[in-house]
């Protein structure tokens, strides 16, 4: 959203409609936090009830955590916390699996009903949770631009996934956008014992199962990280599920999860990811379409790649817990490597950019031949009177051209062919890359070996002083 892109009033603007702000908690580079490029806010008392899940009736509370970053993205995460759910033993296992059923469209029969409070305004919002965060990203984008936000609006910008992608599409054509679709990472979910020997012998076999629905291509869960028994972390392309043993005093969830560090190293991924393809997503839209393109464009997704692939923005241990991510998905099978969708972003921009150099080049040449003609035409009074005093042409210099007329079209087409074949020269000069002299550059290389050669014990650099040191 432009609307992020200056986070000191979005955060104004939030805190006025009811979010707070939260601290990082050293997850990102010291620098990036005393300049506030990346924020982080927070929505307390959403509640959930719902009806006709496979899990059965649920009701629990739920939080919102926004980070926002200053290039104009953020990333949303809802968080429900099973604390003050009390369900059978034996229905434990459905009732989480059923959870899932919320990430996709509810058919007829099931009901989701969520409850918050914005803007002093009880809101309730019907539907799955995409249905909440079109809500809550159509509010947020209301009151970043400093307009009243009406409820019943809000129901009818995010009713279903068509309108939500419609209302997105107005908010681009307008101008107040700048990309229509949405990147989602999909779930993470927590599961914490105090006694080991009640988790059950190697969770690799049972715990996946409780990842809820996923392709063909998506069942294989990969093990991002196995830590002695205590943690255990597994990954499809759109899941995630840990499984920790923690001791009672470590019982203490911040920014609404345990392990914040890892589910904020997800966020991180999505954040990258929503960059990535908004700009996959508009550089194939320009190919496929063959739409204009602004060289002001394309200098803006460099920019978006620049910072949001750059990553000294993670504090160290954070980068390296990345670094370990990346490994984890270059070899895993059903993992998409998160680099590839990086190159290929990359080779897109590259190719609009050749083009456009490729564009400026011919301008330059016909800008060329432009000047060209017109020193040519500065040049012909100087040859003019040279090829007077070399023929002996009688007659004033103003009449020259139309005394000697032969004389002077010789004189004008040879100054120009003389521009022609210099041009001619340098642009086939142009078109091959030629390897450097051998010799080039080896007086440079001798004054360098000079500068770094060892001083005899006892001297220094220069020969008239003895070395202190």
């Amino acid at each position: 959203m432009y609307g992020w892109a200056h986070t000191d009033e979005s955060l104004v603007r939030m805190v006025r409609a009811g979010y707070t702000e939260v601290p990082l908690d050293d997850f990102f580079d010291v620098e990036v936090e005393r300049r506030g490029h990346i924020r982080r806010m927070a929505l307390e008392g959403l509640s959930l009830r719902s009806e006709g899940l496979p899990g059965g009736e649920c009701e629990a509370e739920a939080s919102v955590h926004v980070t926002v970053w200053s290039i104009g993205f953020a990333v949303w995460r809802v968080t429900m916390c099973g604390d003050d759910v009390r369900l059978p033993s034996h229905a434990a296992r459905e009732w989480i699996a059923g959870l899932h059923a919320l990430e996709h469209e509810l058919p007829d029969g099931p009901v989701a009903e969520w409850r918050l409070r914005l803007d002093d305004r009880e809101h309730v919002v019907r539907g799955n949770v995409r249905r909440l965060f079109d809500y809550l990203g159509f509010a947020a984008h209301e009151f970043m631009l400093d307009r009243p936000i009406d409820p019943d609006l809000l129901h009818r910008w995010s009713y279903t996934g068509a309108a939500a992608r419609q209302r997105a599409s107005e908010l681009v054509d307008s101008g107040e956008n700048a990309y229509i679709h949405p990147a989602t990472f999909g779930t993470h979910m927590e599961l914490l014992w105090t006694d080991a020997r009640r988790v059950g012998p190697d969770p690799s076999r049972w715990a996946p199962g409780l990842m809820g629905f996923a392709e063909d291509s998506e069942l294989e869960s990969y093990t991002m990280d196995e830590s002695h028994g205590r943690y255990w972390w597994f990954m499809r392309e759109f899941q995630s599920l840990s499984v920790s043993v923690v001791q009672d005093d470590e019982m203490r969830p911040r920014n609404g999860v345990y392990e914040q560090f890892r589910v904020q190293l997800i966020e991180y991924l999505a954040l990258r990811r929503g960059v990535l393809r908004s700009i996959q997503r508009e550089t194939l839209r320009v190919a496929a379409e063959r739409a204009p393109l602004a060289r002001s464009r394309v200098s803006e997704w460099l920019w978006l790649m620049s910072v949001a692939m750059d990553e000294y923005v993670l504090a160290g241990w954070q980068a390296a817990r990345f670094e370990r991510m990346k490994v984890c998905f270059q070899q895993a099978a059903s993992l998409r490597d998160m680099t590839t969708l990086e190159s290929q972003v990359r080779l897109n921009i590259e190719a609009f950019q050749g083009r456009l150099d490729a564009e400026s080049d011919r301008a330059g040449v016909a800008a060329a031949v432009l000047f060209g003609i017109v020193a040519a035409t500065a040049l012909v009074p100087g040859g003019q009177v040279a090829a007077r005093s070399v023929l002996g042409l009688d007659g004033t210099f103003e009449d020259f051209p139309f005394s000697h007329p032969l004389a002077y079209l010789a004189l004008t087409a040879g100054l120009l062919a003389v521009m022609a074949l210099v041009g001619w020269g340098l642009l086939r000069r142009v078109r091959w890359l030629r390897p450097p002299r051998p010799d080039r550059g080896q007086g440079r290389l001798r004054r360098t070996r000079t500068l770094l050669t060892r001083a005899p014990a006892g001297r220094s650099l220069n020969s008239g002083r003895r070395d202190r040191g």
